[in-house]
């Protein structure tokens, strides 16, 4: 028996050092320019002892291409393709995102975050038609309908701004319908047109199925060609069970013309037809971040609590009496009293008797740094800083969340060109100058086409200054060197340059009528309150005072 124990055990060996020789000796096989290790099963199980002898050939050779180890075998991999991987989480992660924003505060502030920084009071439509008069119709007539955008008729236009991302990103996607009013549903309209949101339940992520040629996959319809036609959207949402037309009309849908339909979501895949909350990085610590709170306020109770046991001596009758009956009434103790515990008194207990009170663990030191740490993952996760996920500046400077609010500045500005301007606003603005031409409230000139007045651009809301004496400085020196202009900073700002001068000129002839003479005219005064030069060349050079007094500044 013992002999044929060794000679197994040395059959054992000799086929793992033949695997790591095979592993060591066999040349890689190259087919289309690419190399493919040669490795069978025997040998991956003998050099990494993590592979299962379950695991099927290709497993076993992804693992050794990647060199997986102790730490490197326990990550899982994605295999699933864009649309895939967006249905198949979508779902799921929809209904966790809605619940913690509904349910804890930081998820809810980092959605806040994001769509005030994002969205603000809305974008500011800028006519860039050469025209003015023209210029300045339409960009009238379009802030006269944007108090009329709402089908509902509760928001402007930078209210269902807001509402739509908002809802994209808690969501994951977000609809928009585009409605053409007729009739009765035109009146008051200038425009006739009208939006309606929804969320992204409304189109049904298992409608996977062929229509003819065209493929739907996530309620929405492609051509062969990969172009969307369609949107099957139900008719009312899914989630609404208030009468019983809801919960029947709920299950139907109907097919909607995609240039009726606006899709809002952040595409993270190419041929990603869905998309995923924005918290959806972060929903596995936010539930671990309210269980762990909940478990320390639970104890901070418990601690708060005066409680405690009372003994008795050991070998005494008493618990001798109490070991042996335990579980049981004792009516001999009944007349035993134990006062009550009060401010200034000194009880007297029975002899034998024994106190001690209970002493619940405490948080701990790392109480703080632990909740930190978990913000800081939520905070990364979304793509806002921590400051402003927790509203905790006592450890930052100027300089700190300068630099923290410059990237973040980045990314609020993608969020508005990719996502809000060119997904959201654009194709509003050129459905609706399309139908203020056709109902005749705008009337094209002569030589000016569609095309022309479909050139505009977007002004959101502006960035804050952290240190405006410095910024500002910088600015004026940047306008000074021609490395920008006038009108680039006032747009940065969120103004129309235009406006801005119209105002100026304004105040100047207001100034002149009442004869004042301020600092902030600086055709007269320099910003040191010396009078200007009569000649205006000499504004191009530097401030360098010729005649004339200082002013006192109003």
């Amino acid at each position: 028996m013992t002999k044929r124990k060794t000679t197994s055990a040395k059959t054992a060996v000799k086929k793992q050092v033949k695997a790591k020789a095979q592993v060591r000796s066999t040349p890689p096989r190259i087919k289309n320019n690419t190399i493919k290790s040669v490795v069978t099963k025997e040998a991956m199980e003998s050099v990494d002892p993590f592979v299962s002898s379950g695991a099927s050939t290709s497993q076993t050779q992804v693992a050794f291409a990647s060199e997986q180890g102790r730490r490197g075998g326990e990550v899982l991999g994605l295999s699933g393709g864009p649309k895939t991987t967006s249905i198949v989480n979508s779902t799921v992660a929809r209904r966790r995102s809605r619940h913690a924003v509904l349910t804890n505060p930081y998820a809810k502030r980092a959605i806040d975050i994001l769509t005030s920084n994002v969205v603000g009071s809305g974008h500011r439509l800028v006519s860039e038609v050469t025209d003015k008069k023209l210029r300045k119709e339409i960009e009238g007539l379009w802030e006269k309908w944007t108090s009329k955008v709402d089908i509902s008729g509760k928001l402007n236009f930078g209210g269902v701004e807001a509402l739509a991302f908002r809802s994209m990103l808690e969501g994951g996607d977000s609809f928009a319908m585009m409605r053409t009013r007729k009739g009765e549903f035109a009146q008051g309209l200038d425009v006739p047109l009208q939006l309606q949101l929804f969320e992204a339940e409304q189109v049904p992520v298992h409608m996977n199925k062929s229509n003819g040629k065209n493929k739907i996959v996530a309620g929405i319809e492609f051509t062969p060609f990969g172009s969307i036609t369609r949107y099957h959207m139900f008719k009312e949402h899914p989630g609404e069970f208030l009468n019983l037309n809801d919960a029947f009309t709920s299950k139907l849908t109907s097919a909607v013309n995609a240039a009726d339909v606006l899709h809002m979501h952040d595409v993270r895949r190419p041929n990603e037809v869905r998309g995923l909350p924005v918290l959806s990085q972060a929903l596995i610590q936010l539930s671990d971040f309210d269980r762990y709170n909940d478990a320390e306020l639970v104890r901070k109770k418990a601690a708060a609590l005066i409680g405690g046991f009372i003994t008795y001596a050991p070998g005494t009758e008493e618990m001798n009496a109490f070991i042996t009956d335990a579980g049981e009434d004792d009516p001999d103790n009944e007349d035993v009293h134990i006062e009550a515990m009060e401010p200034g008194t000194f009880p007297v207990l029975p002899q034998g008797y024994d106190v001690r009170f209970s002493e619940p663990a405490d948080v701990g030191g790392n109480y703080k740094d632990f909740l930190r740490q978990q913000l800081l993952m939520i905070s990364a996760s979304v793509n806002i800083t921590y400051e402003q996920l927790t509203g905790d500046i006592r450890e930052v400077n100027d300089r700190t969340i300068r630099a923290a609010m410059l990237e973040f500045k980045r990314i609020a500005i993608n969020y508005q060109k990719h996502i809000m301007v060119h997904q959201f606003c654009m194709p509003i603005y050129n459905r609706w100058i399309e139908l203020a031409v056709i109902s005749g409230a705008i009337v094209l000139p002569a030589g000016v086409t569609i095309d022309d007045v479909k050139k505009v651009k977007w002004v959101a809301d502006p960035w804050v200054y952290l240190n405006p004496q410095q910024e500002v400085q910088t600015k004026i020196l940047e306008v000074r060197a021609g490395f920008t202009s006038r009108s680039d900073i006032i747009t940065e700002r969120g103004d129309i340059p235009e406006e801005v001068d119209e105002r100026i000129t304004t105040e100047r002839s207001r100034e002149r009528d009442n004869d004042l003479v301020l600092t902030t005219n600086a055709g007269v005064v320099s910003n040191s309150g010396v009078a200007q030069s009569a000649d205006p060349l000499a504004l191009l050079h530097d401030e360098v005072p010729t005649e004339g007094t200082k002013t006192n500044e109003d």
